[in-house]
């Protein structure tokens, strides 16, 4: 089960596409606070979080943080339209986490997945 935090809509509908597309469950979440939300209600049944890096009022290393006080390990794949080294400036991304660059591919999305859940 997936847990997705994008705050722009059409990022957020086309990404839960790819990720049924993929065969996964998908939960959403418009903000960081959503996220925690969900993530304190039932978060025993996400595998994966995937987060934008850069959201209002929380951004996704922050929340990631957050969520891995809950749960230790939490696997997690990052999203930005920033290139990775300036997600790791600007962003607050430690260097080596799974980062993909938005605009990504049903493939690329694919690979990051594998590459976090394995």
């Amino acid at each position: 089960f997936v847990l997705l935090v994008e705050d722009d809509a059409s990022v957020r509908r086309t990404t839960t596409r790819m990720l049924e597309q993929l065969g996964h469950r998908v939960a959403v979440a418009d903000s960081a606070a959503e996220a925690l939300h969900l993530f304190e209600r039932d978060g025993a049944r996400f595998d994966l979080l995937i987060t934008d890096v850069v959201m209002p009022a929380m951004g996704g290393p922050e929340l990631r943080r957050a969520l891995a006080a809950l749960r230790p390990g939490l696997r997690t794949v990052f999203v930005s339209g920033w290139a990775p080294d300036v997600a790791v400036q600007r962003g607050g991304l430690e260097p080596g986490v799974l980062f993909l660059q938005k605009p990504f591919t049903l493939e690329e999305l694919a690979r990051a997945m594998r590459q976090a859940l394995a």
